[in-house]
């Protein structure tokens, strides 16, 4: 996923990112890069360091009853293994990322 993510934000393409829980947002990336689990010791079992990317939220397409989602147009939003989408599309181009089941 990072890698698409980091490709997109080169070319500045329009993204469509969709959730599990009806959560679909469009957007472009703006950052990617290296994080942790900082709240945690790194020798916690539950420490994790993972890539991130940050997109700037352009629209929000579609809000399921009951999705928690708080982020408004013109927000920065997390994409990474601790806030994985189900799939990502390059506006007008179909699927370029899908998650794995």
């Amino acid at each position: 996923m990072m890698n698409v993510l980091n490709d997109a934000r080169d070319d500045e393409k329009k993204l469509v990112v969709y959730w599990s829980n009806g959560v679909i947002i469009e957007g472009f990336m703006d950052t990617i890069s290296e994080t942790s689990t900082c709240e945690l010791e790194e020798d916690d079992p539950n420490y994790l360091e993972y890539y991130m990317g940050i997109m700037e939220i352009s629209d929000i397409i579609e809000l399921s009853e009951g999705a928690t989602f708080k982020g408004e147009i013109g927000d920065l939003i997390e994409l990474s293994v601790l806030n994985e989408p189900i799939r990502i599309e390059e506006k007008g181009k179909g699927i370029i990322w899908q998650k794995q089941r």
